[in-house]
C-alpha cells in the first residue's frame, strides 16, 4: 500500500501519514496512527476534505490532477504542509534542480560534439552554443539555489523557452519551408520547463514577494 509521511512543523517526527490503495481508492489520514480521516475513491479524493486535528489546526487534504501531473496537497490551516508536493520548498528545490541538470546535460553534449567532432550533432547545433547555454543555465541553477534567487530562476525559464523556439525555427529551416518538427521532442520541453516555472512563483512565496 503506496502511503506517504510528513511532518506537521519542521525539525517533527513525520507522524502524519496518508496512505491509499490502488487508484487511490481507501484513502486514510492518520496522525500518531490514529485515523483523523478518509476518502472513499479517486473522486473523493480530488474533491478534498478539511479534517480537525487533536490540537485544534485544520488539515485539508487533496489531490490535484493535471497536465502538469498528479499532486497530493496537504495544507495545514492553510499553509502547505512541509515535503508535500504544494510545498513552495519543495517546488523550488525541482526547479533549480531542473536547471543544473539541463545545465550539466547541455555542457556535457556540447563537449562531446565540439572535442569529439560528432558531425551529427556538429550539424544540428551543438557544440559551442550548447557549451556556452548549459554553462549559462547552470549558473543561473546555482543562484537560484545559492540565493533563492528569483529572477536567476526566471530567467533560467526564459533561456530555456527561448532555446527551444529557437530549436524549433532551425530544425524547420533544415527540413525545408513548411515542414513541422515532430511534438514529441516539443511536449517533452515542455514537461521539463514546468518544474522550473512552478520554482519561479515558489521562490516568490518563499521570498515574500520581494525581487532577489
Amino acid at each position: 500500500m503506496p502511503s506517504v509521511k510528513y511532518a506537521l512543523e519542521a525539525g517533527t517526527p513525520k507522524n502524519l501519514e496518508i496512505s491509499w490503495e490502488r487508484g487511490y481508492k481507501n484513502t486514510t489520514v492518520t496522525l500518531d496512527g490514529h485515523t483523523v480521516g478518509a476518502f472513499t475513491d479517486l473522486k473523493d479524493l480530488k474533491g478534498g476534505r478539511e479534517f480537525r486535528l487533536p490540537d485544534g489546526s485544520r488539515l485539508t487534504v487533496n489531490l490535484n490532477q493535471s497536465l502538469a501531473g498528479t499532486e497530493l496537497r496537504v495544507l495545514r490551516n492553510g499553509q502547505a504542509v512541509a515535503g508535500a508536493a504544494n510545498d513552495p520548498v519543495e517546488r523550488w528545490k525541482a526547479g533549480y534542480m531542473m536547471a543544473l541538470f539541463l545545465g550539466v546535460f547541455n555542457i556535457a553534449l556540447g563537449a562531446i560534439a565540439e572535442f569529439g567532432k560528432v558531425d551529427f550533432l556538429l550539424q544540428l547545433g551543438v557544440g559551442v552554443f550548447s557549451l556556452a547555454f548549459g554553462a549559462a543555465l547552470l549558473l543561473l541553477g546555482v543562484i537560484a539555489w545559492k540565493a533563492k534567487s528569483t529572477i536567476a530562476q526566471a530567467l533560467a525559464v526564459l533561456l530555456f523557452a527561448a532555446d527551444g523556439i529557437l530549436g524549433v525555427i532551425f530544425l524547420m529551416q533544415m527540413a525545408g519551408s513548411g515542414s513541422v518538427p515532430s511534438p514529441a521532442g516539443i511536449i517533452v520541453r515542455i514537461f521539463l520547463l514546468i518544474p522550473m516555472v512552478r520554482a519561479v512563483s515558489a521562490l516568490n512565496e518563499i521570498n515574500g514577494g520581494k525581487l532577489r
